[in-house]
């Protein structure tokens, strides 16, 4: 399926909002909704964890017996997680957004368990815990502002949390969490009906998705933990809402 998705007209896709992210955007305005600034440390809190002294050339790169608790590193491909160690000792992570400490790496939402290895760590919103959809939401908005950061100016947090991020509130000015999550459903929705779309004028209509192949539809899924030692598949651009925010790919 991924082969098929290759080589599809990119061109076609990703360039602008549809209509019913379009309504969804005007609803929310409607409603009192706006975005704000916020400074990334009075919203993101950096998670500890156990400095572990393994090196990254003695681990294998795919899981074993022993061996078999992804671990983060400062790298773009497969959620930035590009080696495994034993699980004792370790700190064991989830449902965070990681970050490249060099300033040469993506931020990653991390669905499932990890840790830290090297040149990397992980943060998580302060206020309350957070779903996928919306640490996805939030994985993207905060790539933008880490664009800014590279090798020679290094994204380590004490940088990053002085940054701002522009984040969409209600009219009581709360995180507009509700949005988050219904802009993150239809574009889902909408990947899964350009993928139908698309097997239907290539002949493949009563091909039958599994659910790792409707993942692949959506264009978070580079943000979304792909299944273990799967590489995760680069996806096309979006908008995200009234703040005009990018979804890079």
């Amino acid at each position: 399926m991924s082969n098929i998705l290759k080589q599809e007209n990119k061109a076609s896709l990703g360039k602008s909002q549809s209509p019913r992210l379009k309504e969804l955007d005007e609803k929310f305005k409607q409603n009192g909704g706006t975005w704000k600034e916020f400074k990334i440390g009075d919203k993101f809190e950096r998670v500890a964890f156990k400095k572990l002294a393994y090196k990254k050339s003695d681990l294998p790169e795919n899981a074993t017996q022993e061996y078999d608790l992804p671990a983060l590193t400062c790298a773009r491909e497969n959620q930035g997680l590009s080696c495994y160690v034993p699980r004792n000792e370790a700190t064991i992570l989830k449902n965070v957004i990681s970050v490249a400490a060099n300033g040469d790496a993506p931020a990653f939402y991390q669905s499932q368990e990890f840790t830290i290895l090297q040149d990397a760590y992980a943060i998580r919103f302060k206020d309350k815990e957070l779903n996928s959809s919306q640490y996805l939401f939030l994985t993207t908005l905060l790539q933008k502002v880490l664009t800014q950061f590279n090798w020679s100016n290094k994204s380590g947090w004490e940088r990053v949390k002085k940054e701002k991020i522009l984040l969409p509130i209600d009219k009581q000015e709360n995180i507009a969490f509700d949005y988050m999550e219904s802009y993150i459903a239809e574009l889902e929705a909408e990947r899964v009906k350009e993928l139908e779309a698309y097997l239907k004028a290539t002949g493949f209509e009563n091909f039958i998705l599994i659910q790792n192949e409707m993942f692949a539809l959506q264009s978070f899924e580079k943000l979304s933990n792909p299944p273990k030692n799967q590489k995760a598949l680069n996806k096309d651009s979006d908008f995200i809402g009234g703040g005009g925010i990018k979804l890079s790919a």
